[in-house]
């Protein structure tokens, strides 16, 4: 098995899963299957499967992906793009189990040919064969177990009780929940989010050692207040605070980031640990954005209002109101434009 090295974004790309399949090839390996990920585990990290499902092709290998979590998603066509290259795909999973209010366990996976999976499982002793045999599909010849539990009874049951529109008003609910409690880290100088927020995922940690977050996160669970599974991006130690839920408030996304900024606060007291608040130089400002400043009016007094780029803007310090505040800001695109 190999593991292919990951881009800054987290994403697996064509040029090193290439690299990897010739160097096998040389040593007298047969390539013949490729994972790709939309949604990873620890940050929600989606896999180019445009540059992936070429050098599949390629080298005709089966290329399967595994949208766990975010395959849910798909249901709402802005989250889509993620998909462009699945054509590519010989078969796709995702688990409804994770997101879309059924209980465990519940896997629903597609496969471009199930004559591949014929040909590989199918098994017809005498004690297996009946009458009906090769009338109905018969999904012993279609993996290792010589049957199958019935899942897809629940999840034909919500997908009846709340339709394609109910769906989705759940997906988006917890992206808009998820987004707030991004907004609420950010406001806080003590964390950081190192990875891109990707759907209901947020990855956030304690600046400084791993070991700092390692300890909020078991400090965390043991209270019992709320439940956190970490994560290692690239050597960082990371907790990954999801939103999947039907039942999730606003209400509960401030409450639980009142217990996170609770116990960082004990935990960097007993340590006497002080985050520093990181500052940006005004030069640096300036070096970043060529036209910063040349829209600012009344800028004489730091407290003034201002208007930035022609939207109206007011300074206050980053306190617990200004994390609440910002976190319930939600402007979209279209009511900007229409």
């Amino acid at each position: 098995m190999r593991y292919i090295e990951a881009d800054e974004k987290l994403s697996l790309r064509g040029e090193p899963l290439r690299d990897a399949i010739e160097s096998d090839i040389k040593q007298g390996l047969i390539p013949f299957w490729v994972c790709a990920t939309l949604g990873t585990t620890g940050a929600c990290a989606f896999d180019n499967l445009e540059e992936v499902g070429t050098v599949c092709q390629e080298f005709k290998l089966w290329l399967h992906v595994d949208a766990a979590y975010a395959g849910s998603a798909f249901i709402c066509p802005e989250y889509r793009g993620w998909l462009k290259g699945i054509r590519r795909a010989d078969s796709i999973a995702f688990n409804p189990s994770k997101w879309l209010m059924v209980h465990f366990d519940c896997t629903a996976m597609w496969v471009k040919n199930s004559g591949a999976l014929h040909r590989t499982f199918n098994v017809e002793p005498l004690y297996l064969q009946h009458e009906n045999s090769g009338l109905a599909i018969d999904y012993m010849h279609w993996q290792i177990p010589l049957s199958k539990r019935f899942r897809a009874l629940k999840l034909w049951f919500v997908l009846r009780n709340y339709g394609i529109k109910g769906l989705q008003k759940h997906i988006r609910e917890g992206v808009r929940l998820a987004q707030k409690f991004e907004a609420l880290v950010l406001a806080d100088h003590r964390f950081e989010i190192p990875a891109t927020r990707h759907l209901g995922m947020v990855c956030f940690r304690l600046r400084g050692d791993n070991d700092l977050t390692e300890k909020l996160l078991k400090r965390l669970n043991n209270r019992g207040n709320l439940h956190c599974v970490p994560a290692s991006l690239k050597g960082r130690y990371v907790i990954r605070f999801t939103v999947t839920s039907s039942r999730t408030t606003n209400e509960d996304i401030l409450k639980d980031w009142a217990e996170i900024r609770g116990v960082t606060t004990e935990i960097l007291e007993e340590l006497n640990v002080k985050i520093e608040r990181t500052r940006v130089c005004l030069k640096d400002t300036r070096e970043k954005n060529e036209a910063f400043g040349s829209s600012l009016l009344l800028a004489n007094s730091p407290m003034s209002p201002k208007i930035v780029n022609g939207s109206f803007a007011a300074i206050f310090d980053a306190d617990e109101f200004l994390a609440k505040a910002y976190a319930g800001i939600r402007i979209s695109v279209s009511e900007i434009f229409n």
